[in-house]
């Protein structure tokens, strides 16, 4: 619907008659395209991230590289264009396609490409750019026009796909490719915004880029454009807002489609919303465009707010959470966890205050400090859910969906705190972190374990932890660990027969850690295999604990210190032996 108006849209269609490329698709893999050897026409699902196609079935996906390519040449003459009509300068040459970006952070970038070469098929006689917006969320129609030079024979029309993040694929993706021709007049001089079009949260100090797409003459290589910054201004009591120019971002550039822009707080202060772009012709500055949503360049705070559709038992907000909100003050909260994962990089001292309500989680909150999984990369903030009675429950999107619902990946000094997870594979997977704390999370009804920790995490604290009716083990850690207090751990292991918890004390233990340990306490209680396991735990205390109704109770092993069981305050109750 954002590009109902676009001059392109008529040429959108794999289906137009005068589409001068073969295969524009990919439906028929790479039958008439050239590409870098890891390319290939993919589809949904090929490998993880890889989107639905915008049309059919199939799309071009560069592959396992830092950058890849898909290029096609045409020849003018045997499409159906003479010599004449050619040299004659009434035709533009329109070119683009629909292209997404996977989601990571910062986007893979897409750019499409023509360049006109003469009849020996190598002199350059113009070339034409239009950078892609790099959108995560829909496929965006990416193109242009430009002059079709006299003499020219063949157009090469290519797709470049060039990989920002570290992640395994170059996922910036082409579908419905096409070029065509159109008489001068046809495609009048246009501008059209692409990004920033919709709401964002822009913060200062880090670069931003807008980019536009050029019609007709607005593309010719004598044009430059200017790019202002507007802010939403009240004119007064009872009359609307008026857009009111701000700064000049850029003057008289070259007009390549696109600009780095770095907003800085001399210029644009913290907390500055109503905001919105505009790109214009120097030479016709009724050739425009305007951003269709204000956007924000949010608050310079190290804390976040989330909240549901609801401000019912609110304790940390006054609205309800939306997309269209900063999510940096209780007035402006975000809809969900990720929201903010997703608008800004989190440090030490960055907390998130997340608010009672249910959250439906369509992707896991899945969190590293090294690797971008589209949710930044982030480490060393807490999570802070609601202390009022009230719980916030985050759940999979889809019912029964058994992903892990918060996911730590190498991402260091994480808390998460008063959280209640529910319904999924997992409630908190922690791989390779150090320092991992927890307080008051309530794990319920996971396929695999409630709680799994291993692949060389440590843990600081956890501390009032309920687990009950995991499939697998409710608390399974392997590494290192400080104090585990006041847990509450239930009915684990309800997908593993008895005869297999007593073989393999992982599968079905209430509590099962390997590593060193340096207290435990709480209730163990119902679980198919042990109450607690603790293998090699070092110089360990167990008090203030009971453990009843377990297949066994109890199980220090392997020890290379002096464990401490019972008698600290209430001591110890064991039931299973």
């Amino acid at each position: 619907a954002l590009e109902q108006g676009s001059p392109l849209a008529e040429y959108d269609s794999p289906l137009i008659s005068n589409n001068l490329l073969t295969n524009p698709g990919f439906e028929n893999g790479l039958t008439g395209w050239t590409s870098n050897p890891a390319g290939s026409a993919a589809s949904a699902g090929k490998e993880t991230g890889y989107p639905a196609a915008y049309d059919g079935s199939s799309y071009f996906a560069a592959g396992s590289v830092q950058q890849g390519f898909a290029a096609q040449t045409v020849n003018l003459l045997t499409s159906g264009l003479t010599a004449g009509e050619i040299d004659g300068g009434g035709l533009n040459l329109v070119f683009g396609g629909r292209v997404i970006s996977g989601n990571s952070f910062p986007p893979d970038e897409g750019q499409i490409e023509v360049t006109m070469l003469a009849a020996n098929g190598t002199t350059v006689l113009g070339t034409s750019t239009i950078q892609a917006p790099n959108t995560t969320d829909r496929w965006a129609l990416v193109g242009g026009t430009t002059a079709l030079v006299s003499g020219t024979r063949f157009v090469q029309y290519t797709f470049t796909a060039t990989e920002q993040s570290t992640e395994s694929f170059d996922e910036s993706f082409l579908d419905d490719a096409f070029v065509s021709t159109a008489p001068v007049g046809v495609a009048t001089a246009q501008i059209s915004l692409t990004s920033p079009v919709l709401y964002v949260n822009w913060a200062d100090n880090i670069p931003h880029t807008i980019t536009w797409n050029n019609f007709g003459d607005a593309g010719a290589s004598n044009q430059s454009v200017n790019i202002v910054l507007y802010q939403e201004t009240p004119l007064g009591s009872g009359l609307q807002s008026e857009p009111q120019v701000l700064e000049t971002i850029a003057s008289a550039i070259a007009n390549t489609g696109s600009y780095t822009w770095i907003p800085t707080p001399e210029t644009v202060p913290y907390g500055t919303y109503g905001l919105m772009v505009q790109v214009s012709l120097v030479n016709d500055p009724g050739v425009s465009d305007r951003s269709t949503e204000a956007f924000t360049v949010p608050e310079n705070v190290s804390t976040y707010y989330v909240n549901d559709g609801s401000t019912a038992n609110d304790q940390y907000t006054t609205a309800a959470g939306s997309n269209r909100a900063d999510g940096r003050l209780p007035s402006e909260p975000l809809p969900d966890i990720d929201n903010v994962l997703r608008n800004y990089a989190l440090t030490a001292g960055s907390v998130i205050y997340v608010d009672p309500g249910t959250y439906n989680e369509i992707d896991p909150f899945d969190v590293s400090g090294s690797l971008n999984y589209g949710l930044g990369i982030d480490q060393g903030f807490t999570v802070q859910g609601p202390t009022n009675g009230s719980p916030a429950i985050l759940q999979p999107a889809i019912p029964g969906d058994q992903v892990n619902l918060i996911q730590l990946e190498d991402a260091n000094f994480v808390t998460i705190n008063d959280l209640t997870l529910t319904g999924a594979g997992r409630g908190l997977y922690v791989q390779d972190s150090a320092s991992f704390s927890s307080t008051g999370v309530t794990v319920t009804d996971m396929a695999d374990e409630g709680v799994r920790i291993d692949t060389g995490s440590s843990v600081t604290l956890l501390d009032n932890l309920t687990v009950t009716s995991s499939g697998l083990a409710g608390i399974y850690i392997n590494g290192t660990v400080g104090t585990i207090g006041d847990a509450d751990v239930t009915d684990s292991g309800l997908t593993v027969s008895t005869y297999q918890s007593g073989g393999n004390a992982g599968l079905a233990s209430g509590l099962y850690v390997v590593g060193a340990v340096g207290s435990v306490s709480g209730t163990f209680a119902d679980n198919v295999g042990w109450g607690v396991y603790l293998s090699d735990p070092g110089a360990v205390a167990v008090t203030d604990s009971t453990i009843f109704g377990n297949l066994d109770g109890l199980y220090v092993d392997g020890n290379s210190g002096t464990a401490v069981i019972g008698e600290q305050q209430s001591g110890l109750d064991v039931a299973d032996g």
